[in-house]
């Protein structure tokens, strides 16, 4: 029975991680047990790019040699993981705000817990597997027996993950739980995704730079010590490393299971309600209330962070890399160049009013309201008029 539960609410836990990607599937008539399945799918062709891009140009690189390139791509893996976990556990356990519905069910506390975190470390997991493919590369010692290497890069892979999971968990629901996320939580969650979607892009960038360029920064105090490890597990330094990792990992677990989890549980990081005096506005007519009602609707962190992603941070991606790696300036662009100049800007155009723009879904955010809506004694496409100027005047901030 236990199994079972647990299995049940890792799928309901999975919908939560990335409700873009969901919300796609189900567009594209996808449901039950073949919407599980494509998700799931989704995410080891994820793990697949990964491993196959990061990690197939890694044996390339002599890693038990080089300690500096070594120490460089697990910081910036680490980076992108962290991004990573950073938005699923914010998905699965802050904004799903389903917590409250499991405690008058017959349900084991922990049961929950486990079905959110094994869900959230399954999804990041993908991301994350080139540090694997590093360890055990860098555990290829020339002399060795190749077991040696694939087990201890194996086992000091997973201390690693487990120990970067739980901090990122006990630092997220330590926030959570403060007072300015619980007075400003929409806007500490947008704050949260797009710091985490910058850095990983921002991770991504400086690895493409530092490939292309050969050009590694000094080793870096702390992921050396994972690299003694590695190739020389036996010795003392090696032997105090992984003892630091299991105590620090132990110390954050407790933390986590005895002080954090039970409030999450209780609703400890609920929105505060704070009673607002509305200013009696005068001589206001429907169409600025219409107005405000609209622009209320925009209020939302996963909309905004949802348009952001798929409308400008494509485009902002490609041009730093064309500005930074293939040195384009746009003092080089002559007359000539005008009649490309403006192809270019229309399928920038194209790429950025897409499905997911503020004018895809702006109608959408409606929901239950727009019977209501319907219901007033008002001129329904008038109404729909305002609001297509209103994201029209909107839409080209974020385009």
């Amino acid at each position: 029975m236990f199994n079972r539960q647990l299995v049940q609410l890792m799928k309901i836990n999975l919908l939560y991680v990335n409700p873009q990607l969901t919300r796609r599937q189900r567009e594209n008539g996808k449901t039950g047990s073949a919407l599980y399945r494509s998700l799931i799918r989704q995410y080891v062709l994820l793990g697949v790019i990964f491993t196959a891009l990061y990690g197939g140009s890694m044996l390339l690189v002599n890693l038990s040699k080089n300690v500096a390139v070594f120490t460089n791509l697990v910081a910036l893996f680490t980076v992108i993981g962290l991004a990573q976990s950073i938005t699923a556990i914010d998905n699965v356990f802050l904004e799903s705000k389903d917590l409250a519905d499991y405690l008058p069910l017959p349900l084991n506390p922990w049961s929950i817990y486990i079905a959110k975190f094994s869900v959230v470390g399954l999804t990041v997991l993908p991301v994350i597997l080139p540090v694997w493919i590093m360890f055990v590369i860098a555990g290829l010692v020339p002399g060795r027996f190749i077991g040696v290497g694939i087990t201890v890069g194996t086992l000091l892979f997973l201390l690693y993950y487990i120990f970067l999971f739980v901090l990122c968990s006990v630092g997220i629901f330590s926030f959570s739980q403060t007072k300015l996320y619980r007075r400003h939580q929409k806007m500490m969650t947008f704050l949260m995704t797009a710091l985490s979607m910058i850095a990983m892009v921002v991770a991504i960038l400086v690895m493409n730079m530092s490939e292309d360029n050969k050009v590694h920064t000094a080793v870096i105090p702390g992921l050396s010590q994972l690299h003694q490890v590695i190739v020389l597990p036996l010795s003392l330094e090696s032997l105090i490393t992984v003892a630091v990792l299991i105590l620090a990992t132990a110390v954050l677990g407790v933390i986590l299971q005895k002080r954090l989890l039970p409030k999450i549980l209780s609703g400890a990081n609920t929105q505060e309600i704070r009673t607002v005096k509305r200013k009696h506005r005068p001589n206001q007519g429907m169409a600025r209330q219409f107005i405000r009602y609209n622009l209320g609707l925009l209020g939302n962190p996963t909309l905004l962070m949802q348009s952001i992603s798929q409308t400008i941070f494509p485009i902002g991606f490609f041009a730093i890399i064309m500005v930074f790696q293939n040195g384009l300036s746009l003092r080089s662009l002559t007359v000539r160049d005008a009649g490309v100049t403006f192809l270019a800007g229309i399928m920038i155009a194209i790429m950025t009013i897409n499905q997911a723009s503020l004018s895809g879904v702006f109608i959408s955010l409606e929901r239950q309201n727009l019977g209501f809506i319907k219901s007033l004694p008002i001129d329904f496409k008038g109404y729909l008029w305002l609001k297509f100027r209103i994201v029209t005047a909107i839409q080209p901030s974020f385009s």
